[in-house]
């Protein structure tokens, strides 16, 4: 104890330490704390009763910007137990030249590639296709959407690397998809998927509760049909 400080003092002084010390471990787990008692998200259980049924229509919607991404992209993607029709936009600043063009559709013959302005990054490649796709008159009982990262934006380039393949793993080793497809069977309720991933601060699982989104899909649902509250 500090000569002359009191005891109730040095109580108060040790409260005031203990408190800030468990705001900023709050702060730390931000991205995880407020997601307790979501429900709209539900964690997945697998059931072994429950075989899948491949006859499925898959669209595999992919917005492609580095050329040395393709294979391991495509190495994921041929993880899935369906065929499927591979949709592709290319911004017209890639890396990605004619000969890697060439080499996409000779791996995969039910291939889309749609070359677009660098706008919207990811979601306006997505946007893209979702609206060709549309255009199409092509039903699908399931879209995966993924694109490639990098993030070389982040002071660790390692990070942009691992990032990456969390969030492909999630989705796209084969046992996660397993237990994905495994689950839309068990639960008809259940219409998106991914495992629990950071995205960047907060975790994936976390975008949708936030109250800033909230506001905003409960904006924009009713313009595409939808109940938000489901």
């Amino acid at each position: 104890m500090v000569r002359g400080m009191t005891k109730k003092r040095a109580l108060e002084l040790k409260k005031k330490r203990e408190e800030k010390s468990k705001k900023k471990k709050k702060q730390k787990i931000w991205g995880y704390h407020n997601c307790v008692g979501d429900k709209h998200s539900i964690i997945l259980k697998y059931d072994d009763n429950i075989s899948l049924n491949l006859n499925k229509k898959i669209a595999v919607m992919l917005h492609l910007y580095y050329d040395d991404l393709l294979d391991e992209i495509f190495n994921y993607i041929d993880n899935l137990p369906y065929s499927f029709d591979l949709w592709v936009s290319i911004p017209d600043t890639s890396t990605i030249l004619d000969k890697e063009i060439e080499y996409i559709k000779k791996r995969y013959k039910n291939v889309k590639i749609f070359i677009i302005p660098n706008k919207g990054k990811d979601i306006g490649g997505k946007l893209k296709l979702i609206k060709e796709c549309i255009k199409s008159k092509k039903y699908y009982d399931r879209i995966l959407f993924c694109h490639d990262k990098k993030s070389p934006n982040l002071p660790n380039k390692a990070g942009g690397v691992l990032w990456r393949k969390k969030l492909f793993n999630s989705i796209l080793s084969p046992s996660n998809i397993k237990l994905i497809l495994n689950n839309f069977i068990i639960n008809p309720n259940i219409k998106m998927a991914g495992l629990l991933v950071r995205e960047g601060s907060v975790s994936s699982r976390c975008i949708t509760v936030n109250k800033g989104n909230c506001s905003f899909i409960k904006t924009m649902a009713p313009h595409f049909g939808l109940n938000p509250d489901t």
